[in-house]
């Protein structure tokens, strides 16, 4: 069953002789040079996640990640060729790393596995570390079970992940992400949906006392329309009586 997983090499990169400074020169191009030729390193499927020079002379360590099922003389004719970070210019010596001792790799994983829903994320180290404390939990209970059944302990209380159990792991925790995505978006729409409908009662609240007030306004001007009138009709009783007499 072809694997799922890609692969990590620690990679030495040596100068071939007197290619140093050429190379460094090479190096310190625009930035735009190397991005294009990060983007053909991973579209042939490889991504360096570490440029750990020792010297300016080297040797210079790398960690490349490799995507899966590609054979290890297929990234050792890329990192001897052009698209590569020596350019041709360096010997390069490429040690695979046994993920079955470490129960990690060395960095997230840039080539992620196929989901099976969408929205997948790599494995972290938090939940790998997890994830093996719980075979460990579960393989030192067995190792006491038997014991206490009369079986021989199992020489080591603990093993490694394998790599089906890894992309188990992986689906697992893609989809519960996927889940409290899901209710996370759910508890924005209420929020915002709450929100409307109290920003509406604010603005009904708003209307109904920019009414009362116009009401109250219109009374008052009433009110003091009345008084003029009121005067008026005073002042003419008055002026009455004054010619009477």
């Amino acid at each position: 069953m072809p694997s799922t997983l890609s692969s990590f090499y620690i990679v030495q990169h040596t100068f071939k002789l007197d290619a140093g400074l050429d190379w460094w020169t090479a190096h310190q191009a625009a930035a735009e040079v190397w991005q294009t030729r990060q983007s053909k390193q991973e579209e042939l499927g490889f991504h360096c996640h570490s440029f750990v020079p020792i010297s300016a002379v080297g040797p210079i360590y790398c960690v490349w990640e490799v995507k899966p099922n590609i054979p290890a003389s297929e990234f050792q004719a890329f990192l001897d060729g052009e698209h590569a970070l020596g350019m041709g210019m360096m010997n390069n010596s490429a040690s695979l790393v046994e993920l079955s001792l470490t129960g990690a790799p060395p960095y997230p994983r840039h080539f992620v596995p196929p989901a099976t829903t969408p929205g997948r994320v790599s494995i972290t180290f938090e939940e790998q570390a997890w994830f093996q404390g719980q075979i460990n939990a579960q393989v030192g209970e067995d190792a006491a079970v038997a014991l206490a059944e009369g079986a021989p302990p199992f020489q080591s209380p603990s093993k490694m992940p394998t790599g089906e159990e890894q992309e188990w792991l992986e689906r697992q925790i893609s989809e519960i992400r996927e889940a409290d995505a899901w209710l996370e978006q759910q508890a924005v729409e209420a929020a915002i949906k709450e929100a409307a409908q109290e920003a509406q009662k604010a603005a009904t609240m708003a209307a109904n006392a920019a009414s009362a007030a116009q009401k109250a306004a219109s009374a008052a001007s009433a009110a003091t329309a009345a008084q003029k009138l009121a005067a008026v009709k005073i002042g003419k009783d008055q002026a009455g009586q004054t010619e009477a007499n």
